[in-house]
């Protein structure tokens, strides 16, 4: 059986009817984060119904502070968890009772520093949390995280195979090392293998070693990724790179639970749980195969 996690990136809204302002405003936002901008309420509902953001950020709207507490409220009922940081140009007690009754995270009286608006976003994501459960390199309080670290903690102590999806950038590593560590073989090794950086040439030597006058330049043994990673668990990241000849190879390999190193005379068993990882959409590139196929092109 094989497991899919598409791993996303933190989203952060910034609303506010001044294209400039959202401008600076986001030029202030973590490089890994997915920034989403828009001028009214009804555009940042819609993006808060359909993408659920970790972090909404308010600033002027077209009708003023009543559509921005208007506003507020709404991402409340509809995104209890994502916190609102509000920035208000023009502040009166009334604005701020009604800021504190929509349940904002932050409100920030206008105008602000650039740096005001970074330090808020930065103490709205809770870079701490999932701490107490192992989770804490992977941030976020979106329900895409959220989801991420139910199906983890699901998949984690099985055996099945799992491929992971999402952006560069997005922490695929990050998700397959949280699965070893929660899984039963978390005391053995976790071996990564780059392999968009896996030439032909060397794939064999890479992932099943090689022994000493082997082939040319061979003047020690060496033992492969996939031995290494014996009792653990093998991450191949960017699977989608890998030329057919080599996913071939490590396919027999794993079907076979056994590799045969170059120059070597005997099968080596080998014992790993596979972990892969691509950036690419891998069904439009086999439909694209197939299509090609189909063509004699």
């Amino acid at each position: 059986m094989i497991f899919q996690i598409n791993v996303m990136r933190l989203k952060i809204v910034i609303a506010d009817a001044d294209a400039n302002r959202r401008r600076t405003a986001a030029e202030r936002i973590p490089a890994n984060a997915e920034i989403r901008e828009c001028s009214d309420s009804v555009q940042l509902l819609q993006i808060v119904r359909e993408e659920h953001p970790a972090v909404v950020v308010i600033g002027t709207l077209h009708r003023g502070p009543t559509e921005v507490l208007e506003a507020a409220h709404s991402i409340r009922n509809v995104q209890p968890t994502a916190k609102v940081i509000l920035i208000a140009d023009f502040t009166s007690e009334a604005i701020a009772i009604g800021a504190l009754r929509a349940g904002v995270f932050e409100y920030l009286k206008g105008p602000v520093d650039p740096h005001e608006i970074e330090e808020a976003v930065s103490r709205a994501v809770p870079h701490d949390d999932g701490a107490s459960d192992g989770f804490e390199d992977l941030v976020g309080v979106s329900q895409a995280i959220r989801d991420a670290k139910s199906l983890i903690q699901k998949i984690a102590p099985l055996n099945s195979t799992v491929l992971i999806t999402g952006e560069s950038g997005t922490g695929k590593e990050i998700v397959a090392r949280l699965i070893h560590q929660h899984s039963r073989r978390s005391q053995a090794r976790f071996v990564c293998v780059n392999c968009a950086a896996l030439p032909d040439s060397l794939v064999e030597s890479e992932l099943f070693g090689h022994e000493r006058g082997a082939f040319t330049g061979a003047v020690t043994r060496q033992t492969g990724q996939v031995q290494n990673a014996h009792g653990g668990t093998l991450f191949l990241d960017e699977i989608g790179d890998m030329s057919p000849m080599a996913q071939s190879k490590m396919l027999r390999a794993l079907e076979q639970h056994e590799i045969q190193p170059l120059g070597g005379v005997k099968p080596i068993p080998v014992d790993v749980r596979l972990i892969t990882a691509t950036h690419c959409d891998l069904e439009s590139l086999i439909i694209k195969k197939v299509y090609k196929n189909e063509n004699f092109e």
